[in-house]
């Protein structure tokens, strides 16, 4: 096994938040999101470096991207090296900082790795931030609902977009659920009252209707949740959105 994987992880995403009115740019270890927390790794510790000429949402741009992208493969490398036992679980960025969070298990050990590679990293100033457990991932990282609605329709955007839809023209998104008649029925007069319509006769037990909207991901996680919202209150199943005329 390459020993590298142990601190970092090859399955992660991303995802873009509002956390008290910041934009935070979120990279997370989707796999820790998935499974049962390490127990061994019950150490956190946050490594907040000031981006020196961050754009106007506090990312930081080329050439200085690139090398917070090397400061980190050297940190890792150093970790590896030392043989330290912990994981990379998240990066972000927002306010004009970069924060790499790590779970590990011992606090000594890692220090001194960490404050070896602070001190070597020139003009860039880095404070450091530990805590006890995995709390920080529960509160902070592990994606919210919203979080989680936005990475999916991310994902079928980006494949529409590589399948040639054109994302600033308006597109029939058509939205599934699945239930009893009756509350169907309330859901589609919900919908029908935000300029919802059935693009074919109603299917017993399902229920399509369609709104014409741009690929704006921001616009349809908004749909998403709203629809979720909607089939949770009204006890029926929702199944998500196509585009028939994607093509």
């Amino acid at each position: 096994m390459n020993p590298q994987r142990e601190i970092v992880s090859d399955e992660w995403n991303s995802y873009v938040a509002d956390r008290d009115g910041v934009t935070t740019f979120v990279s997370f270890d989707e796999k820790l999101a998935a499974d049962d927390l390490p127990t061994e790794l019950q150490q956190c510790t946050r490594i907040i470096v000031r981006i020196l000429h961050p754009n106007e949402v506090g990312a930081p741009v080329p050439p200085e991207n690139e090398r917070l992208w090397q400061m980190e493969d050297e940190l890792v490398a150093s970790l590896q090296s030392e043989e330290v036992p912990c994981r990379l679980i998240a990066r972000m960025t927002y306010k004009g900082l970069r924060e790499l969070v790590f779970q590990h298990a011992d606090r000594d050990s890692f220090r001194a790795v960490i404050e070896a590679w602070i001190s070597s990293q020139g003009d860039y100033e880095a404070e450091v931030s530990e805590h006890q457990g995995w709390a920080y991932f529960e509160d902070c990282i592990r994606p919210r609902h919203e979080d989680t609605q936005l990475m999916r329709d991310n994902e079928q955007i980006s494949e529409l977009i590589q399948h040639g839809a054109d994302p600033d023209v308006e597109h029939a998104l058509q939205f599934a659920f699945s239930g009893s008649s009756e509350k169907l029925q309330l859901v589609a007069e919900s919908l029908t009252e935000r300029n919802y319509h059935r693009p074919d006769e109603p299917t017993e037990g399902a229920l399509q209707m369609s709104i014409r909207m741009s690929l704006d991901l921001q616009l349809v996680t908004r749909e998403s949740l709203l629809n979720r919202q909607l089939a949770r209150e009204a006890g029926v199943k929702f199944h998500g959105w196509s585009v028939p005329d994607a093509s």
